[in-house]
């Protein structure tokens, strides 16, 4: 029996290096020798210093195993206090990857935000340019409102301003033209009036003329003047008239007295 407890001794070593860490193998262990000793002792004599001396053995293994099991208990404590640290290290490192993916979606949307601006500032931007040539190829006000509606949309300072300055000149051109078609249709309504006005004139002058000429004409009546209607030329004058009864006077003086032009003169 000491030989026994003396190979197991022996071998405490080479146990220890299988048991390792492993909590499992050490608990087996320990209960596989206290079997072995239990057996032992069933088959050894009965004397009581070999009994005391195989208890001595059995109370020393046991205080090995027990040395044995703290030393693999506080490793496996050491590593699991690692691990949950590790752990911790992980679960921040994970947030502060959350914390970076928000952040980089964030800064996506903005970029897909800003592109998508850009994208409609450009497409307003050339539907502004368009209207503006189209104004400035047909100069009229409702190009004009197509125009500058098409303009304010733009966003870009730079731009608006060239575009806006272009829509202005167009719309300075065309009040100008609208101008000079005032002035010149009032001109023209000057013109016209003091031509009628002028032919009016000339109309009451050679109406005046007439008068003056008929006043002073001299007319014929026939009987001594004692027709009713007088002529302009004895020629006229019926041929069955007694030419020695014509009486010569002013056309004025033949009115006064209440005659008349002969209707077939």
């Amino acid at each position: 029996m000491k030989k026994l407890f003396k190979n197991i001794n022996q071998k405490n070593t080479s146990f220890t290096s299988w048991i390792g860490n492993n909590p499992a193998k050490s608990n087996m262990l320990m209960w596989v020798l206290i079997a072995t000793t239990i057996v032992s002792l069933g088959f050894a004599n009965s004397k009581n210093s070999d009994i005391k001396q195989l208890q001595k053995e059995l109370k020393q293994t046991q205080q090995q195993f027990k040395r044995t099991q703290q030393k693999t208990t506080s490793s496996y404590e050491k590593k699991i206090a690692s691990l949950e640290k590790d752990e911790k290290k992980l679960e921040k490192q994970l947030d502060s990857l959350k914390k970076d993916k928000k952040k980089l979606q964030k800064q996506l949307a903005n970029q897909e935000s800003e592109k998508a601006k850009e994208e409609k500032e450009k497409a307003q931007q050339t539907e502004a340019e368009s209207a503006v040539k189209n104004l400035e190829a047909n100069q009229t006000k409702e190009n004009i409102t197509s125009a500058q509606a098409a303009v304010d949309k733009v966003t870009d300072k730079q731009v608006k301003e060239s575009l806006q300055a272009r829509v202005t000149a167009v719309q300075t051109a065309i009040t100008q033209k609208e101008e000079e078609a005032k002035k010149a249709a009032e001109q023209a309504a000057q013109q016209q009036a003091a031509q009628q006005e002028a032919a009016a004139t000339s109309q009451q002058q050679e109406a005046a003329a007439q008068q003056a000429q008929a006043t002073a004409r001299t007319v014929y009546v026939a009987r001594d003047g004692t027709a009713d209607v007088y002529w302009y030329s004895l020629s006229n004058m019926p041929r069955n008239t007694n030419f020695g009864r014509v009486v010569s006077m002013t056309e004025q003086e033949a009115i006064a007295r209440g005659k008349r032009h002969t209707v077939k003169e």
